[in-house]
């Protein structure tokens, strides 16, 4: 038998002493608190020099897509007076247009310029795709000029709210009819975090909120939070107390307004029922039709790889040390498990082999963890492939979009506001736990007007813990610990019968 497993946990036991010893012999920081600094109103300008140098697809201002859409949300923030519209398409559908066409037309209709400031992700602010769509409006209308203010991150923008100095000087820069554009309106979602407390400091101003996926399996948190948002609760005490539904907060779905019979909970009916109600107010999700839109079609491979000898050998190892608590948590058995998972050599003999076909261009290669990309970095270099790296502190300005060389790109950093539009093939190397990052990650190199055919291909194990995580995905699941826990120990049973 292997010895894999105790191996894995030697190594991690080591590794953990390294930062435990590390931390000791860390200087110990001040105690003393730094007085805060106002930040600087450090806006991204409009007339950004790098605009001409990415391909842009032109707007048709008058096709029905985007007006249709766009005069829907005019007429609920300014003629139904209503504080706030989230607007809720696929990634790459055009959200950012209509957002731009409905400021148009609420100035037109005004009459009077309207200050309003956009606040996106850094990399979305450096991907430029705001820049250019403002910029092709005012081509389009030189007499209904927009200049929005734009501000690159959301914790920028949360610490300009947090002091007092920028908080006025911010404020100064609107008046009555200022309108925030929230773009990734989930970064906001939970009512509690400092993101969401800072913007209500700004509850006077309408928002316009942008989003694909603005519910996961907690729902009631999911909606509870965006109706603070829209100032139907002061917050989430407020909900609580109010609503009816403050004992459903952390159950995932809804599945509480039901019975194990599917019939409805007579008592928790008429709250629910409220409060989505109250949610068809602010939620705009359109129907949306692909082809209408010009979106490319999508070739969905799954690759189910066969367990080879040595990996059952390897992961029965891992099993055998985990019954021995040889491991200080399931986590670390997770982790050491992904990990040889994604170490197979079949899996990356797969990975190489679709790189390498004739028809593929610009593959993106999806990962996670940092131990997965190591394992790929150093095959890709090995078969002396050349790539690129999308992570935390990748800048775009440092990425060749058109190049036919793979991109490694880990989930969190690269799955949102970053267009691909050269790419022709995405890679999930490793399979995300959760449905909203993995959505958000097969919208990079799937975007409106693109003319080529997309392929994905998902490569999954043959394994409880790989199978599960994938199953997540299909089922439209935000995978918790106490789920992974549960394909963990089914994954111990099955490898060490």
């Amino acid at each position: 038998m292997s010895n894999y497993g105790i191996e894995a946990s030697k190594r991690r036991a080591k590794k953990k002493a390294e930062r435990e010893e590390q931390k000791l012999n860390e200087k110990p920081k001040s105690l003393k608190k730094k007085k805060l600094k106002a930040p600087n109103i450090d806006w991204a300008p409009l007339d950004n020099k790098n605009i001409d140098k990415i391909k842009f697809n032109s707007i048709d201002w008058n096709d029905e897509s985007t007006t249709t859409h766009s005069q829907y949300l005019k007429e609920k923030l300014i003629d139904e007076d209503l504080h706030m519209q989230l607007l809720k398409m696929p990634p790459g559908s055009g959200k950012t247009a209509i957002a731009v066409e409905t400021l148009g037309r609420i100035q037109e209709e005004l009459d009077e310029k309207i200050p309003f400031v956009v606040i996106s992700t850094r990399k979305s602010v450096e991907g430029l795709g705001w820049h250019r769509t403002i910029k092709w409006w005012n081509e389009c209308y030189p007499d209904n000029q927009l200049k929005p203010e734009m501000i690159t991150t959301v914790d920028k923008f949360k610490a300009l709210c947090q002091h007092n100095q920028s908080k006025v000087k911010l404020m100064k820069s609107f008046n009555k009819n200022a309108i925030l554009v929230l773009d990734e309106a989930h970064s906001y979602k939970n009512p509690t975090g400092q993101r969401a407390k800072q913007l209500q400091k700004l509850s006077m101003f309408k928002r316009l909120t942008l989003t694909a996926t603005p519910l996961t399996n907690n729902q009631i948190d999911d909606i509870m939070s965006y109706l603070i948002m829209a100032g139907e609760y002061k917050n989430k005490s407020d909900f609580k107390r109010v609503s009816g539904l403050g004992d459903l907060i952390g159950f995932r779905g809804a599945y509480m307004i039901y019975d194990e019979d599917g019939r409805v909970n007579e008592f928790l009916w008429p709250y629910y029922n409220t409060m989505m109600e109250q949610w068809g107010k602010y939620l705009y999700r359109p129907d949306v039709n692909f082809r209408d839109l010009n979106m490319p079609e999508v070739d969905r491979q799954v690759i189910q790889l066969e367990r080879s000898p040595e990996l059952q050998s390897d992961m029965r190892s891992l099993a055998s040390a985990k019954r021995k608590r040889m491991f200080d948590s399931s986590m670390d058995y997770y982790m050491e498990a992904i990990e040889r998972l994604h170490n197979d050599k079949q899996r990356l003999n797969t990975l190489i082999e679709i790189i390498q076909k004739g028809n593929v261009i610009q593959p993106l290669i999806f990962y996670q963890n940092i131990p997965v990309k190591e394992v790929i970095e150093e095959r890709l270099k090995k078969e002396h492939i050349h790539y690129q790296l999308v992570s935390g502190d990748t800048s775009l300005n440092d990425i060749d979009f058109d190049s036919d060389d793979p991109i490694l790109i880990q989930y969190k950093s690269g799955s949102e506001s970053i267009e691909f539009k050269h790419s022709n093939t995405s890679i999930f190397y490793q399979n995300q736990w959760s449905y909203f990052t993995f959505d958000q990650a097969r919208g990079r190199n799937r975007r409106r007007g693109m003319e080529h055919e997309i392929t994905h291909y998902n490569i999954i194990a043959d394994d409880p813990l790989d199978e599960r995580i994938y199953d997540s995905t299909e089922l439209r699941e935000e995978l918790n610990e106490e789920m992974i826990q549960e394909a963990i120990d089914k994954a111990a049973e099955i490898y060490e019968s």
